[in-house]
């Protein structure tokens, strides 16, 4: 479900913006439910319902993978915020793991302080994915 473009010498990956409308729909279900008027008779189930789809559409329309010829970066509001410098690397991982949909694949880069970075392949075509794993090795230290 990713979407990869190449930028300014790098790649991004990201989820395409639509997912994002799910915050408009979640505020609307808050604004709903806040209402005085509102008849409603589980406000509180619509109030969580509406607060998640405000979260979860958020994350979305700001999640974003940049991979740059000096580092890698994930980022989503409120969840992810890391980076990697390429020469502070020590190796580079494809990992698959079974999900809902079937097998999922990541990057994960080890730091020479012993940390990782994990970067999301899902939903990559298989040409997109060999060319994202082409990209962070060729940018590896040998």
């Amino acid at each position: 479900m990713l979407n990869l473009v190449e930028a300014g010498g790098g790649l991004v990956l990201s989820y395409p913006l639509w997912l994002g409308a799910l915050s408009i729909f979640g505020i609307a279900l808050l604004v709903y439910a806040a209402r005085p008027k509102a008849v409603v008779t589980r406000r509180w189930a619509i109030l969580v319902v509406g607060a998640m789809l405000t979260w979860a559409g958020i994350y979305f329309a700001t999640f974003k993978v940049t991979l740059t010829p000096e580092s890698g970066r994930v980022y989503a509001f409120l969840d992810y915020d890391a980076r990697l410098d390429w020469q502070d690397a020590v190796s580079a991982t494809v990992v698959q793991r079974q999900g809902k949909g079937g097998p999922n694949y990541f990057i994960v880069l080890t730091h020479k302080t012993g940390g990782e970075l994990e970067l999301p392949l899902k939903g990559l075509n298989d040409a997109e994915r060999q060319r994202v794993i082409a990209y962070v090795y060729g940018r590896m230290p040998r």
